[in-house]
């Protein structure tokens, strides 16, 4: 141990007991000394405790997810695999950021329906434990083709009212946010389904946003249910888990404007737009990068790193 100078200091040579310490060091003790071996130990114990209870609190930390992710479905296989929708949203943050994230993994709670030509098939849903901030996030996920919403975790719980008490309203929102309009949203996930049939009923939104009002009873500003500033999420999932949502972005909006029939050169063989951004994605391409198509057929890299 380092601290066998130090015992070998403290300890002094006048006495009867002796003990060996491997490597063979041999110590003698004196009863005098015991007081300065006791604060010694109390010393190392405290700082042995304050080590274990900071690990506890990053673990418990780390476990909490910080964002919800909610992928497009699509009616083929292409770009369906859950990889490649992680690369793309995990190298559009580090670009923004331009350096990696020092924890970004995620976790799949609901899968679509795997039956072809259905609106919601393959589209996923997933939590996202990464330590990014929100405009960061926001500003990577505006850039991705295969995401379509993205959703801050506020609270979470087993009822409404455990999932409003775990949030923490002064990182939630600002104070000039709480002032303004908003509005909240239930959705039901329990049959294991995403699109139209997680709509719920007014009896069971009723149920939700009394059980919230922990919460929203700090929002001062009016209720705007078409465009407002806070639109909050109450969700329910198959484990049973409640989770307090505020929608902040969105994936790419106008991936139709770069159809192959849109651009101006039609080739017989174009790249697709979806394929196109997540290559552009994954290279991290940012402002003031360049960008070689060795191709240039329909110009789809160059329109999608653009």
């Amino acid at each position: 141990l380092p601290q066998v100078k130090t015992l070998r200091s403290l300890f002094t040579t006048q006495c009867h007991h002796s003990f060996i310490i491997n490597p063979p060091i041999k110590l003698k003790i004196s009863c005098r000394s015991i007081g300065l071996y006791k604060h010694l130990l109390c010393r190392v114990m405290r700082r042995l405790l304050f080590l274990v209870v900071f690990t506890i609190l990053f673990t418990v930390e780390s476990l909490a997810p910080t964002y919800l992710i909610q992928w497009r479905g699509e009616k083929d296989f292409a770009y369906s695999p859950t990889s490649y929708r992680e690369a793309e949203l995990r190298n559009a943050v580090s670009s923004v950021m331009k350096s990696p994230p020092s924890a970004f993994n995620f976790q799949t709670i609901i899968e679509g329906s795997s039956q072809p030509n259905q609106s919601n098939q393959n589209e996923i849903i997933q939590l996202c434990f990464a330590k990014v901030n929100p405009s960061e996030m926001i500003e990577g996920a505006s850039r991705c083709a295969t995401l379509r919403n993205l959703y801050q975790v506020l609270g979470q719980g087993t009822s409404y009212e455990s999932c409003a008490a775990s949030v923490s309203l002064d990182t939630s929102f600002s104070s000039e946010e709480l002032g303004g309009s908003w509005a909240v949203r239930c959705r039901d996930y329990r049959n294991g389904r995403v699109g139209k049939a997680v709509n719920v009923g007014k009896t069971f939104e009723k149920e939700a946003i009394m059980g919230i009002s922990s919460v929203t009873e700090h929002l001062r500003g009016p209720v705007d249910l078409s465009s407002p500033d806070i639109l909050l999420y109450v969700a329910i999932f198959p484990d049973d888990r409640f989770l307090l949502l505020r929608e902040i972005g969105h994936g790419y909006p106008n991936l139709r404007t770069f159809d192959p029939n849109t651009r101006r050169c039609v080739t017989s063989t174009p790249l697709g737009p979806i394929a196109a951004f997540v290559m552009a994605n994954c290279a991290r391409v940012r402002p003031g990068s360049s960008i070689v198509d060795l191709y240039a057929g329909s110009c789809a890299t160059l329109l999608a790193c653009g």
